[in-house]
C-alpha cells in the first residue's frame, strides 16, 4: 500500500499522532538493536507529521521513549515537510527547538516541492535538506537541474546544513551529485525499500559504505 494512502486514511481517521509515535518507538527500537548487535550507522530518520510536531505532548513522551528503549537520541532525525509551518511557523519552530535540545536533529523533506525558497532556508532550525527527486531526475544530462541543485548544495553549506539528494537511481546520477558535492544520496541506485530483517542484514554487508552514502 503506497504511503500516501497510509498517511491519508490516517489523518481522515485522526490517528496521525499515534501512527507517528508507533513510527518513533520503532525507530528508537531499531537502533537500539542495531547499537547492540555493533552495527554502525549515522541516523534512522523518522518522518513527523504537522499534528505531531505541534503536539505540545509529544516532546515529553518522546524524552521518555529515548530513555525507555536506552538510545543516545543523537541516532534519531526527524523529517519534515515545510506545510509543517504552515499553521503556525511561531509554535513550530519553538517545538523544533525543544526537540533539538534533547539532541536530535532536523531534515527539510522534499524540499523545493512547495514554496521553498533558499532564503527560507535561513529562518529554520534544521539541519539537513533533502533535494527532492524532481530536481534529480535529469540531473546528470540537463544543465539546468545541475545549476539548480549546485545551488541548492552551495548555499546549504554556506549555511552549515547537510544535502541529502533523494531519487538516486543511475550510477551516472550519484557520480554527478557526488561532483556537485552533495553529502549524502538515497534512492533505489543503493536499494528499495527493505522490511528489518533484510535492513539489518544490508548494514552489515556495507559496514565499509562510503559516508557519503545514505543507507536507510
Amino acid at each position: 500500500v503506497p504511503a500516501d494512502q497510509i498517511i491519508d486514511a490516517a489523518r481522515e481517521s485522526f490517528n496521525i499522532p499515534k501512527l507517528d509515535r508507533w513510527v518513533t518507538r520503532q525507530a528508537c527500537k531499531t537502533a537500539a538493536q542495531w547499537t547492540a548487535s555493533g552495527i554502525a550507522f549515522e541516523s534512522l530518520s523518522v518522518n513527523l507529521c504537522a499534528e505531531t510536531l505541534l503536539d505540545p505532548t509529544f516532546h515529553g513522551w518522546f524524552s521518555e521513549c529515548l530513555k525507555e528503549e536506552n538510545i543516545d537520541s543523537k541516532l534519531i532525525d526527524f523529517e519534515i515537510v515545510e506545510s509543517s509551518f504552515f499553521t503556525n511557523i511561531d509554535v513550530a519552530i519553538k517545538a523544533i527547538y525543544k526537540l533539538r535540545r534533547l539532541g536530535v536533529t532536523f531534515s527539510l523533506d522534499d524540499f523545493g516541492t512547495g514554496f521553498s525558497s533558499l532564503s527560507y532556508l535561513r529562518q529554520l532550525p534544521i539541519d539537513k535538506i533533502k533535494i527532492d527527486r524532481s530536481f534529480i531526475d535529469g540531473v546528470e544530462r540537463e544543465p539546468d537541474s545541475a545549476a539548480m541543485c549546485a545551488s541548492i548544495v552551495s548555499v546549504s553549506h554556506e549555511l552549515g546544513l547537510r544535502v541529502i539528494a533523494e531519487g538516486i537511481e543511475t550510477e551516472l546520477q550519484l557520480v554527478t551529485l557526488r561532483a556537485l558535492r552533495c553529502d549524502e544520496v538515497q534512492g533505489y541506485f543503493l536499494s528499495r525499500p527493505l522490511p528489518l530483517t533484510k535492513a539489518t542484514q544490508f548494514l552489515l554487508e556495507h559496514q565499509a559504505m562510503p559516508k557519503h552514502i545514505k543507507a536507510g
